[in-house]
């Protein structure tokens, strides 16, 4: 949404090592690994002046957190502002769908507005779309990332829940998931200044016109010149 998408190419079986870097599959617990893991290095390269080094992971950790939003089922939750037990590692991700508990209702269309079972919308259980490219097979009765490429999405329940792009079916969907992946970004970025401190944060992001634009946002919400 906001960073570029790598461009290497991805193997997404149902769940490979992959899929934490996409928050496919449920691997809710990995993926958020993956950023307070990247969380720390990008702060050690901060104080290290590797700026280069933390840009680089700022981009892989920014894909991650956004990929939280697109994938998951936060928004169809009615959640609207950021989970940021996502970049704490204090706090515990709770509610989480176990394997065994069915998730989506089938899609054949593969164009619902929601798919997503009722008794998970009512409890409020999080979970995300199962996705491969050779297999199509998934945990009985969970959601698929859905797609062209997505096999998972031809074997019931059919369809898909992943909002990267904005169909006729998922506009709203679509759009809550990119405002709340944004102010997640934000919430990441403010993290890392506060850490940082704003001289070093200061003349890591003017090395970034991307980044550069972020931080006149958190400047303007925050009062932070």
């Amino acid at each position: 949404i906001i960073c570029s998408r790598s461009s290497f190419s991805v193997n997404f079986t149902v769940r490979t090592e992959y899929a934490p870097h996409h928050f496919n599959s449920e691997a809710f617990l990995e993926g958020r690994g993956l950023i307070i893991e990247g969380l720390v290095a990008i702060k050690a390269n901060i104080r290290e002046e590797n700026f280069q080094a933390a840009r680089e992971t700022l981009g892989r950790v920014l894909h991650t957190l956004q990929d939280f939003y697109s994938h998951s089922n936060w928004v169809e939750l009615g959640y609207t502002e950021p989970y940021i037990n996502l970049i704490r590692p204090d706090l515990p991700l709770e509610n989480l769908a176990d394997i065994s508990t069915a998730t989506c209702s089938d899609c054949a269309s593969g164009k619902c507005p929601n798919s997503i079972l009722p008794n998970i919308l009512k409890e409020k259980k999080l979970t995300s779309g199962y996705m491969g490219i050779f297999s199509a097979a998934k945990p009985k009765g969970k959601c698929s990332h859905g797609g062209a490429g997505d096999l998972t999405s031809t074997a019931e329940p059919r369809g898909g829940i992943s909002k990267d792009e904005r169909r006729a079916d998922n506009v709203a969907f679509h759009n809550a998931a990119v405002n709340v992946a944004t102010a997640a970004s934000l919430q990441l970025l403010e993290d890392i200044r506060l850490a940082a401190g704003d001289n070093n944060f200061l003349r890591y992001e003017v090395q970034n016109s991307v980044l550069s634009k972020l931080y006149l946002m958190i400047s303007l919400s925050t009062g932070v010149t």
